[in-house]
């Protein structure tokens, strides 16, 4: 489940002072099992739209954090597409809405992040965490494989599967590995490539930060 404000709209009949007013709305995107992501407008209690692309379960939805039109949805079907929802016309909830991108992985997306300053998208996946160089000019086009994958110091268990990710800022990764007694720290600054292309795999250094927690 994920959740953006848009700005609508709202026309006036003609002949009143001010043709339209702008005002914003929250609209919420869902997904699961079901392998379509609805569209709600809360406020009204209304799912208006539908969008099918996955193959499997969706397991997490992101807005983009500039582009309140633009979601990542990400997968079992081992993919994250990248949607534009469109801005829904509220006198009868008529919208267009458009797939822009396909970004594919080895194994199914559990977990998605953006920095919004440096312009990268990362994805926790069962076979390790993954990041994408998204510029603004090229997220319309084809299907595209990992920019780099980002490797932790040496785990104590051999499974790969990253079960949490997050942004403590904007560039501050938090994540955690299955089967991990422990939590890694760690600055994207200091890893993503000058260029892409550049390293498609990124060792993280020991003295990465970590932090314990019982069992």
């Amino acid at each position: 489940m994920a959740w953006t404000t848009l700005e609508v709209s709202n026309c006036r009949k003609k002949g009143q002072k001010n043709q339209s007013e702008s005002y914003f709305t929250n609209i919420l995107a869902v997904g699961g099992e079901a392998q379509e992501i609805k569209l709600l407008h809360p406020s009204q209690l209304v799912v208006y739209a539908g969008m099918t692309g996955h193959k499997k379960a969706i397991s997490c939805l992101l807005f983009h954090p500039q582009n309140p039109t633009w979601l990542f949805s990400g997968s079992e079907d081992q993919r994250i597409i990248l949607w534009d929802i469109g801005i829904p016309d509220f006198t009868d909830y008529s919208t267009k809405h458009s797939q822009l991108l396909v970004l594919k992985c080895d194994e199914g997306i559990l977990n998605i992040v953006f920095s919004s300053s440096l312009g990268w998208l990362l994805a926790g996946t069962e076979d390790g965490c993954f990041g994408w160089k998204m510029d603004g000019a090229q997220v319309v086009g084809k299907s595209r494989r990992p920019a780099t994958q980002f490797q932790l110091p040496q785990l104590t268990s051999n499974e790969e599967c990253v079960d949490g990710l997050v942004l403590l800022d904007d560039h501050t990764v938090a994540c955690k590995y299955v089967e991990e007694s422990f939590i890694y720290i760690w600055n994207l600054l200091d890893y993503i490539p000058s260029q892409v292309g550049q390293s498609k795999f990124v060792s993280l250094e020991e003295s990465t930060c970590r932090w314990g927690f019982p069992g």
